[in-house]
This record gives structure tokens, C-alpha cells and sequence, in this order.
């Protein structure tokens, strides 16, 4: 429901009762008798805390949404790729709040094609992978999804790490999101010795 409908229905919570009590007693001149005034003031108060209780039951709907989209923008996978001390190949650890799924690693841009390609599937929050085969690396790409089928980005050029998702690849992160989505030279996967077949 929207703000508007929200509104109008306060309102005529709010404004019918006593709209109705002052046409049922219209013809009655103003009463001198404070009692009458007492009871008045109580019609009164149990109008309105009618139409504040709605008001606070949408205020409460509405901030339960901004809570969930604002959850949904927070909680995701994360990608990260890093060299450990004297080390010659990169590690790549998760450091989101989510399961990276479908997660595949790439190495190396030549002729605006990926030249390897490594499929690791399912990585959980906090788990690390060792990657010995990123020995003499470039470039380092991730694309991988979260549980609601969305797609993410991690891309490493000159040990700068960028993440993006679809829509804020392409509009801030542009010539990154084009090279994370550039083709396999050719399709072949590198064990976990690092081995090519």
C-alpha cells in the first residue's frame, strides 16, 4: 500500500468517528455541563488513538522493508585475493557474509581474452583457497553468485582489488566489469597441483 492510501485511510479512521458523532448530536446546542465535555474529550481521544495506531503500524511496515533492502544490500559474498609473506601464487578468502556460489577464478588477460580458467563452486563465509597455479599473475578476475542468483565481481590488476556487482560495475567500475567479462581463450581447467589439461 502507498503513502497515499495510507494517508487517506488515517484520516478517515481518524475524522469519521467523530464526524459521525457531530452529526448524531448536531442539533444540541454547546453543552455547559462539563461531564458532556469529559465525554467528548474521551470519544475524542479513542478516534485519534485509532489513527495513531495505524500510523504506527505503517511507520513499522515501512521500516521492516528499508531494514530488508538494506540487509539484502549488505549481506553478500565477497571475494578477495591476497599474497601471503614470500609467497610466489595469490590466496583467495571470502570475506563477505555469504557463500560465494558457482565461483570461478580466471588469471592472465592476453588479446582481451581470459587465458586461464579454474571452477571452485561453492565457497562459504571466512574460507580461504590456496591458488597455486596464480603463479606470475597479472591479472586476477572471480565471478561467482549469491543465494538470490546474483551476480558479483571481484577483479585484481597491479594488487588493486575492486568488487562490484552487475549494475555498479557498469556504471563505476566500467572498463573493469568489460574486462571481467571477457571470453576464455581456450577451454581448459588447472587442477589443484596447478597442472594445465
Amino acid at each position: 500500500m502507498n503513502r497515499r492510501k495510507y494517508f487517506i485511510i488515517t484520516i478517515l479512521i481518524t475524522l469519521l468517528p467523530l464526524i459521525a458523532y457531530v452529526y448524531k448530536f448536531r442539533l444540541n446546542d454547546f453543552s455547559k455541563n462539563p461531564e458532556d465535555w469529559s465525554h467528548f474529550s474521551t470519544f475524542c481521544n479513542i478516534s485519534l488513538s485509532l489513527g495513531n495506531l495505524f500510523v504506527f503500524i505503517w511507520l513499522t511496515t515501512e521500516i521492516h522493508k528499508y531494514n530488508k533492502q538494506k540487509d539484502q544490500e549488505s549481506v553478500k559474498p565477497i571475494i578477495s585475493f591476497f599474497k601471503r609473506a614470500n609467497s610466489k601464487f595469490y590466496t583467495l578468502e571470502n570475506i563477505g557474509l555469504r557463500a560465494a556460489i558457482d565461483l570461478k577464478i580466471r588469471k592472465n588477460i592476453k588479446d582481451n581474452k581470459w587465458q586461464h580458467e579454474k571452477q571452485y563452486y561453492t565457497l562459504p563465509p571466512g574460507e580461504k583457497i590456496e591458488l597455486e597455479w596464480t603463479t606470475e599473475s597479472q591479472q586476477l578476475g572471480a565471478t561467482y553468485k549469491d543465494i538470490n542468483d546474483k551476480k558479483h565481481y571481484s577483479y585484481m590488476e597491479g594488487n588493486v582489488l575492486r568488487y562490484f556487482d552487475d549494475n555498479f560495475g557498469k556504471e563505476k567500475y566500467s572498463e573493469e566489469y568489460k574486462k571481467i567479462n571477457y571470453p576464455m581463450l581456450s577451454r581448459f581447467t588447472i587442477d589443484e597441483g596447478g597442472e594445465e589439461f
